[in-house]
């Protein structure tokens, strides 16, 4: 016969079980919790890490072209989004011209670009037709983000961080754009 141990009144024998389980499923809420949290601090990092990244690169180029401005009234800079740049001479090694001077600059700005930002690409263009020595210029620097659940696209039901306003941008995509005077 089994005897009873319970020194308290009978309708109070396994409250203190009871108490520890109900403690134990609160802290095992607030640790997910602190999960979550942590996992979503990281992911808003790594994209305040690209933007920063996105952003050093373009004003990169816009240096570049500062210390080139009659090539970056000439054009010779500009860039559509999704192309390449064609590699120029390199102009450490080699004596250049402006005009090579500026094709070299814009292919080993978009080799940095495309190794700082998985997916990036840009855009330059000169904000008048003919561009002039006083045209403004806009440097766009774009890159896939991710959505929170970490796939890319516009079929996901999560809501991306951020999303570029640029027109013809895919869905998905974000950017930093500048607008300077050279």
């Amino acid at each position: 016969m089994m005897r009873n141990t319970c020194f308290l009144a009978a309708s109070e024998c396994g409250v203190a079980m009871v108490e520890i389980l109900v403690s134990l499923l609160i802290l095992s809420l607030g640790a997910m919790g602190l999960a979550g949290l942590q996992f979503y601090g990281l992911k808003f990092n790594h994209s305040s890490y690209e933007r920063s990244q996105a952003t050093t690169i373009a004003y990169a180029l816009a240096d570049k072209m500062r210390a080139n401005q009659a090539q970056a009234a000439a054009s010779a800079y500009a860039l559509t989004r999704g192309s390449t740049p064609p590699s120029g001479t390199d102009c450490l090694a080699n004596s250049c011209t402006p005009a090579q001077l500026a094709a070299y600059d814009l292919s080993t700005w978009f080799t940095q670009l495309q190794a700082a930002l998985a997916g990036g690409s840009a855009s330059v263009t000169c904000a008048d037709s003919p561009c002039t020595l006083t045209s403004q210029q806009l440097i766009s620097v774009f890159w896939p983000e991710p959505d929170l659940k970490g796939a890319a696209g516009a079929g996901s039901s999560a809501v991306l961080m951020a999303s570029c306003a640029v027109a013809g941008a895919p869905s998905g995509t974000s950017c930093i754009s500048i607008v300077f005077q050279p």
